[in-house]
């Protein structure tokens, strides 16, 4: 069981404070002395470092204008854990490391975070000397990319740093996760072998597996989770209290959004076809929405279409990574656009002579 207590910030430098707590983590007690603390069944100090006491293995991820600080958990006066946390000159964690020691070596992990709190990177270590880096990467400060890399040290035959996984994060256009592509990359696969390598596939959303849902076909998630950007300001409009009905699979059949006085402001009904969510309807005093949704024979979603009071007003087609998307002005296509993985690629106007209701 690893237990960690990130919350503590040394407060003055050079000082040594201890906390107690009768149960792992839990609240802890501030204590004035080690002999008070450790008479609990876990205490833990917090010990400002310098530069040349940190241990070797986070030395290189050490800045000179960041503070260092030792947390050492005891479990009935015995050390348990240890856990060093790297903090910039703004407060802010940018490494988080907890490393065990045994005889057979050292494990635990390693976190690395940037500026702006983001994950950047993981270590998982072995006992054996064998570490799993995973490198996160973004863009805009939205997850696109992670690699994960086999890493040992030793003699020079017996060295290895080699990467075994990429992971691609795709997202709709209102911002949700649609699908992560993970390849795993064999040896022969790096050497230039690209059909040794595998593919795995995570679309989003995703049912939950369970003994009582074995086909994966319960869906309990309120219908931002469907990512329709015509419905997306009043699916997260401000409401005082949402109210959700579900049938006895667990679908979503209706959202009822209240203001504080208990007074309703709109409703969202959903409409299915088997697992499938085929309509979403918005109806309040001064609006009416529709979004209507098609799926291939794999359960693709493949189309959808926006009304506003039964009028068409826009319609997307998905062509693998392609989003096809068709604006309409009284009943007859205006403007075409086309999107590739989530970035305008093209736009042009429709002539209403050459257009029509497609």
């Amino acid at each position: 069981m690893m237990i960690l207590f990130s919350g503590f910030i040394a407060a003055q430098e050079g000082t040594v404070r201890w906390y107690s707590s009768n149960s792992a983590g839990m609240a802890l007690e501030a204590q004035y002395s080690r002999a008070a603390a450790l008479r609990n069944e876990y205490s833990l100090s917090i010990i400002p470092l310098g530069a040349d006491e940190i241990p070797g293995d986070l030395k290189g991820f050490y800045d000179e204008s960041w503070s260092v600080e030792l947390r050492t958990l005891y479990k009935d006066a015995k050390e348990d854990r240890r856990q060093f946390i790297f903090i910039d000159a703004h407060g802010t964690t940018r490494l988080n490391a907890v490393l065990v020691q045994e005889d057979s070596g050292s494990h635990g992990f390693i976190e690395r975070f940037d500026e702006n709190k983001l994950l950047v990177e993981t270590h998982q270590i072995q006992e054996d000397g064998l570490a799993y880096i995973t490198g996160y990467f973004y863009r805009n400060q939205v997850l696109v990319r992670a690699e994960t890399r086999r890493v040992k040290k030793g003699d020079e035959d017996e060295e290895e740093n080699r990467l075994i996984s990429t992971d691609t994060y795709r997202y709709t256009r209102a911002n949700a996760l649609r699908l992560v592509e993970r390849i795993f990359h064999s040896a022969a696969a790096e050497a230039g072998d690209s059909e040794d390598e595998e593919i795995h596939q995570f679309r989003f959303p995703s049912f939950s597996l369970t003994p009582q849902n074995p086909e994966g076909t319960e869906f309990v998630f309120p219908s931002v989770a469907y990512g329709s950007e015509f419905l997306r300001d009043l699916i997260l409009s401000d409401a005082f209290r949402v109210l959700y009905t579900t049938d006895d699979r667990g679908r979503v059949l209706t959202e009822t959004r209240q203001d504080e006085s208990g007074k309703v402001v709109g409703e969202i009904i959903n409409t299915w076809s088997g697992d499938k969510l085929v309509a979403i309807e918005w109806k309040s005093e001064d609006e009416e929405r529709r979004a209507e949704y098609e799926y291939d024979g794999n359960g693709n979603r493949i189309t959808e279409r926006n009304y506003k009071k039964d009028v068409l007003e826009r319609m997307v087609s998905l062509e693998g990574s392609r989003e096809v998307e068709y604006l309409y002005m009284n009943g007859a296509a205006v403007l075409r656009a086309v999107w590739e993985d989530g970035r305008k690629i093209s736009e042009e106007r429709i002539r209403p002579s050459a257009g029509g209701q497609r």
